[in-house]
């Protein structure tokens, strides 16, 4: 299990994938607002068993995103 935390300063368009090219690991990506909010999860978005946020406009603010298998996916922070 893998937590970032991105600070936008600015609205930005970002896209967040999660890329296992030597592994055959499911990959699950959860992204956050800094008030504990879901705002996009992927499973298999980014093709084989990898992960894609599409890209997207964001707002300025705190983000959280997680990185983690499938198998132990779940849509809260920790």
């Amino acid at each position: 299990n893998d937590l970032f935390r991105y600070v936008l300063g600015t609205p930005s368009e970002l896209a967040f994938r999660a890329v296992t090219p030597f592994s055959s690991i499911d990959t699950t990506l959860f992204l956050w607002s800094a008030q504990g909010e879901l705002l996009a999860k992927d499973d298999d978005g980014g093709g084989n068993l990898e992960s894609l946020i599409a890209t997207r406009p964001w707002p300025r603010g705190d983000y959280v995103l997680a990185h983690r298998p499938f198998s132990e996916s779940a849509t809260t922070v920790g």
